[in-house]
């Protein structure tokens, strides 16, 4: 269970420090013009983020497996772990970013 809430503290920072460099990599991004070099740019930045995220629940879920809880219990163990990961992206783009999705919606749609 330590190691479980280690891997957590470890990865929600890393994935903190990951949004922050995705925001601003997205903010340069859309103040270039639009072209189809940059919206393919556009849309792989966000590759790395993904395949963090995806990791980290496949890591979760074997670690919870080996926990030896019930199936109920290892998945809403698995629920509040993923919301632990997860608060930092919310954080970082509603606070820190908060007109980047429009920004970013108005730069594809290119108006």
């Amino acid at each position: 269970m330590v190691q479980l809430a280690i891997i957590v503290f470890i990865s929600t920072m890393f994935f903190a420090v990951a949004v922050e460099i995705h925001c601003r990599l997205q903010t340069k991004m859309i103040a270039k013009p639009r072209s189809i070099g940059n919206l393919v740019k556009h849309y792989f930045i966000a590759l790395p983020l993904i395949l963090l995220m995806l990791l980290y629940v496949i890591e979760i879920c074997n670690i919870t497996l080996t926990l030896g809880l019930s199936e109920l219990k290892s998945t809403l163990l698995d629920l509040v772990c993923l919301i632990i990961f997860i608060t930092p992206l919310m954080y970082i783009m509603d606070r820190r970013y908060p007109s980047l999705i429009n920004k970013m919606e108005n730069w594809r749609k290119n108006t």
